[in-house]
């Protein structure tokens, strides 16, 4: 496919066509036709996505391999989970199979699938999320080993199968059928006992995040105050230990100085599976340039995140992709939707992948940059860190 250029004034006059309504709440179950550029658009009439770029972009993504790094696919999380905060437990869940099926009508061949490691202390505050208490004894590891029992039989039964490796994923778009690959959003289960990683490899879990909405003893988050100045001692010794497993270690909501000090005690490539770029909204879970181009001068990846909190819609986000490929360059960035976990999406079904696509044309990559962002990059640092695995 060839690239598709525009002029400065060709943008502009397409961009002022392409209005959309406001973002869902993290607590809908929101569903977006084929054809829309954003969630619950009010203006669906007013708008046309210009043919060439709509072609183009549902034929860039029946080609790619397409990968989101970081997804909850129905909430299943809540699936028997009883004692946490009743908002959290008020949410929508249980809608795993239709998120599944979404995945194959969007053309996604993988997906994260990602447990949360302090759903069990988390609450829903005016300012967000955070942690309301410390955990019990057990308690994070109890409900990691819930989570992921819910992933297992998921995985056995007939709409989906796991992932282990990155031909396993190249293997299921050869096939049109969604893989899983499971992750963990903490590693708060580890409770200083490195063995539970092995544990948790062994289960097929091939990406942990060394920190979620909850202080725990591996290093500092990004919405909480600085605790440990950054990576602790046993957040180096988790670092060493998922590198010789051949996990993905990922840094989404570390601070920047436990992000530096995790980049120099690995030795493999490190991702930030949900985030972007600071820009206009000085929101925390964001990345100073600086930030962004530490992750990545070591060769990881940074999953743009289709966020509300500075995307009023896909076109905002589209930006936001392009502004990270322009930052950190193409081979470095990938797609993380944070799906169904995400409080304000503007992504909010796998079916909105060929339009974003599309978006991104329009914004100037060409088809194999896209390529690259919709899962090329994440195959080859997913081979890469299994390649150097040492255990």
């Amino acid at each position: 496919m060839k690239k598709i250029n525009l002029s400065r004034r060709q943008f502009i006059s397409h961009s002022s066509a392409l209005a959309l309504g406001v973002a869902t709440s993290w607590c809908s179950n929101a569903s977006t036709p084929q054809n829309s550029l954003g969630p619950n658009s009010s203006d669906q009439n007013k708008w046309q996505i210009p043919e060439q770029y709509r072609l183009a972009g549902l034929e860039v993504i029946k080609q790619s391999t397409v990968i989101d790094l970081h997804s909850h696919p129905g909430r299943f999380f809540l699936n028997g989970a009883d004692n946490i905060d009743p908002q959290m437990k008020s949410m929508t869940g249980g809608f795993e199979a239709k998120r599944i099926a979404d995945m194959t009508r969007g053309h996604v061949s993988a997906a994260l699938f990602s447990l949360v490691s302090d759903l069990s202390i988390l609450s829903l505050t005016k300012k967000g999320i955070a942690a309301s208490r410390d955990f019990l004894p057990g308690e994070a590891y109890t409900d990691f080993k819930r989570q992921l029992a819910i992933l297992q039989k998921m995985v056995q039964g007939a709409s989906i199968s796991q992932a282990l490796s990155a031909k396993d994923i190249i293997n299921a778009k050869k096939m049109n059928k969604p893989v899983a690959i499971f992750a963990c959003e903490g590693a708060n289960f580890v409770e200083h006992r490195l063995e539970r990683l092995a544990e948790a490899y062994d289960a097929g879990v091939r990406a942990i995040g060394l920190v979620h909405y909850s202080s725990n003893a591996l290093g500092d988050i990004q919405t909480g105050p600085a605790i440990h100045g950054g990576l602790t001692k046993l957040g180096v010794d988790v670092v060493k230990e998922m590198n010789r497993l051949g996990i993905i270690v990922d840094l989404a909501h570390a601070t920047q100085q436990t992000c530096e000090d995790a980049l120099s005690n690995s030795s493999s490539p490190v991702i930030v599976s949900h985030s972007n770029l600071l820009g206009k909204v000085n929101f925390p879970r964001f990345l100073n340039k600086d930030h962004a181009s530490m992750i990545t001068t070591s060769g990881g990846l940074i999953g743009a995140w289709p966020s509300g909190f500075d995307s009023r819609n896909l076109l905002d986000f589209a930006n936001q992709v392009v502004r990270l490929v322009e930052h950190v360059g193409v081979d470095h960035v990938a797609i993380g939707t944070d799906m169904d976990g995400n409080y304000k999406p503007v992504l909010t079904d796998y079916v909105d992948f060929p339009t974003l696509a599309s978006l991104l044309l329009f914004r100037g990559l060409s088809a194999s940059d896209c390529e690259k962002v919709f899962g090329g990059n994440f195959l080859r640092v997913f081979a890469q860190v299994s390649s150097l695995r040492t255990a």
